[in-house]
């Protein structure tokens, strides 16, 4: 009888060890099964917006994807790690700015070019260096003295700015003639980049004041004719007349 039931006990010890065997191998992987799969690689990407010029609030949108991590290079040797950051800039020009999207398993750069504008413009020198002396009519300005040479720069709202004050019996001789403005110049805002100015040369006569030329005959504005380049120095021609300028940009 005892016999018997070692052995009995011996069969249900083995089968229980067998049963555990196939239990532990059909709950699920392995360790190295459960190790985690690798994540996507970032994808770096961004746009830009808001106020592209000088001491304006520049916004970067960003629309990477598979990251959780940033570093941002703005060309002007600031760096941040904000997701959508905003900067300021305070100089004018062309800058080159770097994102860089990271996770653990990679990361991922894309680099963009963009242009901040100045917000002023000033004008800092006038000056005539050619003009007409007669009419249409072949008729000199004043009749016994040469022209009272003034400029005005004014809108197509007939508003502007005095270019400072007239020169007196002016002959061929006496041109170039020209004005220098105190300080920084005659500033332009913003504001006024849009806006339609034309130069005008005149005569100043005591009871009226003569139309010389327009310089150039149409309207401009500034962001059309020198917001892309921001010269120093630019001349305006038209029939006779020849204006220069020299310009600051800030």
């Amino acid at each position: 009888m005892h016999y018997r039931q070692l052995i009995t006990l011996s069969i249900l010890l083995l089968s229980l060890s067998l049963f555990a065997s196939c239990s532990s191998n059909s709950t699920g992987p392995s360790e190295e099964e459960q190790e985690e799969e690798p994540l996507e690689l970032p994808t770096a990407s961004f746009s830009v917006d808001g106020d592209t010029f000088t001491d304006g609030e520049v916004q970067f949108n960003n629309s990477s994807t598979d990251a959780d991590s940033y570093t941002w290079e703005f060309g002007d040797g600031t760096t941040g790690n904000e997701s959508n950051p905003t900067k300021t800039y305070s100089e004018y020009g062309e800058v080159t700015v770097t994102l860089t999207a990271e996770n653990a398993d990679g990361e991922d750069s894309i680099t963009k070019t963009i242009t901040i504008e100045p917000k002023k413009m000033f004008i800092k020198t006038l000056s005539v260096s050619a003009m007409p002396f007669t009419n249409d009519s072949g008729q000199a300005w004043d009749a016994t003295s040469g022209p009272d040479v003034f400029v005005n720069f004014i809108n197509d709202s007939g508003e502007g700015y005095s270019m400072g004050e007239a020169y007196s019996d002016i002959k061929k001789s006496d041109l170039p003639i020209g004005w220098e403005y105190e300080g920084a110049g005659l500033e332009l805002s913003r504001i006024d980049f849009d806006t339609n100015f034309i130069f005008q040369i005149g005569d100043e006569d005591v009871s009226e004041h003569d139309l010389i030329e327009n310089v150039p005959t149409d309207f401009f504005t500034i962001t059309d004719k020198w917001l892309d380049e921001t010269p120093e120095s630019v001349s305006l021609t038209t029939g006779e007349s020849t204006i220069e300028l020299t310009l600051g940009w800030e």
